[in-house]
């Protein structure tokens, strides 16, 4: 976030005045939103209540019915939402960022990368990307089929058999990371698609040709491919930061959720 922050712009003062950030001409104010998921429970409220002596309240077993709220928020203009102008040129794009999901198994099941996608980009997936965990040592069978690549000293590569290729039962099925390396002159004799130390969980990048799932996903165009949420983020022409695993709560969307789940307990007060 650093090297970031000098096109960033700042807010001082009780009023919260902003300061511009000292741009040159072909530079361009960076804008900070943040992301996070929050849930809510239909009997979210004060566990501890004034009772007369011998008396006992009963209360809603359990925390309830409950949904998921997805927010995006920015110091620029708040929950990121158009305004009505933007409404008005642009009729088919949601109005916000937020989303709801209502979790559970039979409702609209569990929040997941697709999701996530969907909230990011309507329609906007990359099944298609080259991952080594996802091929078959040979050709067909159950396997993504991937997109075309370039490898080497630009040398064109497509990751399915071409439709007039000599085999017709192959015609347009995924080659496998046997017939990939072997295109690229890199497969060797007696080469298994997985070795046990690769089995164990264990990612040494210094050992290069154990097997040959190791070979391909250290192959420069497999390395270099971006996640999905990646791509959907750097083609549209933002930066991404992703927050450390098991950050301390300091994201300011917290306060946020907190200020949002104190009036959701105090609704559910008056109205309970």
């Amino acid at each position: 976030m650093d090297k970031y922050e000098p096109y960033m712009a700042s807010y001082e003062g009780e009023t919260m005045d902003k300061i511009l950030p000292n741009l040159q001409n072909s530079e361009k104010e960076h804008i900070l939103v943040t992301y996070d998921e929050c849930i809510f429970y239909s009997n979210d409220g004060k566990r501890e209540v004034w009772a007369k002596t011998g008396e006992l309240l009963l209360r809603k077993k359990g925390n309830g019915r409950s949904i998921m709220v997805n927010e995006f928020l920015t110091e620029a203009c708040r929950r990121l939402k158009l305004n009505a102008q933007t409404i008005e040129n642009y009729p088919n794009i949601p109005q916000e960022a937020r989303v709801y999901l209502i979790p559970g198994k039979n409702q609209e099941g569990y929040w997941t990368m697709n999701y996530l996608l969907e909230q990011f980009k309507p329609c906007c997936i990359f099944p298609d990307a080259l991952v080594a965990s996802k091929m078959n040592h040979f050709p067909g069978g159950k396997q993504l089929v991937m997109q075309s690549t370039t490898w080497g000293d630009n040398n064109q590569q497509d990751m399915c058999f071409l439709n007039d290729y000599f085999d017709e039962k192959l015609r347009g099925k995924p080659k496998g990371m046997k017939q990939i390396l072997l295109e690229r002159g890199k497969w060797k004799e007696g080469l298994r698609a997985n070795c046990q130390l690769c089995k164990n969980g264990d990612k040494d990048p210094n050992r290069v040709d154990c097997c040959a799932r190791q070979i391909i996903s250290l192959e420069p165009d497999f390395v270099a491919q971006k996640g999905a949420l990646h791509e959907i983020i750097s083609t549209a022409g933002h930066k991404y930061v992703f927050y450390p695993k098991f950050h301390c709560k300091l994201n300011y969307i917290e306060m946020y959720w907190g200020a949002t789940k104190n009036l959701h307990v105090k609704t559910a007060i008056i109205l309970g």
